[in-house]
């Protein structure tokens, strides 16, 4: 079985795995500061939306990462480069300080949490190049049984508090910071579950 297919499903009509709402990316998208020349890599990109709409904004030229070449198939922008490919083994070969902007947004996984990431997305930027990182945080410490139903450990996430104090003890500004509202993660999981359930019963049906 192909280990992208559920992503997959539960994205099919979604253009970024995310519950922050446009209104959220675009205001994001107005604090950054790149002159022409400069550049935006995106890892963990999925279908590259952040990118597309990066690189229309700034007139930049995109890097997009993203090992599953089956939601990048659809990105036609002669300023985007795609990289179908593990995204460590390509960000070991880069040289220091490449990209005026770079983004990880819901994958910290890819490096192991938050602070290998921006560690390592501090590496790859220039100086007084900008970071934008989405990552899931605890809102209140969960209970001992929930984190074994998950089959995680507390640490598996920071709070949001202990997320900036990792920045600040790094020497990052934070420019801007955003949570998720309620209402908001209530309609991406519902819009998600939809489209997983609608693509599974149909896939059933055509089995029979």
């Amino acid at each position: 079985m192909n280990k992208f297919k559920y992503s997959r499903i539960g994205t099919s009509s979604l253009n970024y795995n995310s519950p922050f709402p446009v209104t959220i990316i675009e205001k994001m998208i107005g604090y950054l500061q790149i002159e022409r020349k400069g550049s935006v890599v995106d890892i963990g990109a999925g279908k590259g939306y952040f990118t597309e709409k990066i690189v229309t904004a700034k007139g930049i030229q995109g890097v997009v990462v993203e090992v599953d070449n089956y939601l990048t198939k659809k990105i036609d922008n002669n300023k985007i480069t795609v990289v179908n490919e593990d995204a460590v083994k390509y960000l070991r070969v880069l040289d220091s300080h490449t990209f005026s902007c770079s983004i990880c947004f819901g994958s910290t996984h890819i490096f192991g949490g938050f602070y290998n990431t921006i560690s390592e997305l501090n590496r790859i930027t220039k100086e007084n190049g900008f970071l934008i990182v989405s990552e899931l945080t605890w809102k209140d410490t969960p209970t001992s049984d929930f984190l074994k139903h998950l089959g995680i450990s507390l640490d598996v996430y920071n709070s949001d508090i202990e997320n900036k104090r990792i920045c600040s003890e790094l020497n990052f500004d934070i420019v801007y910071s955003e949570n998720v509202e309620k209402q908001d993660w209530d309609v991406f999981e519902e819009t998600f579950s939809k489209i997983f359930c609608n693509t599974v019963m149909t896939t059933e049906k055509t089995k029979i």
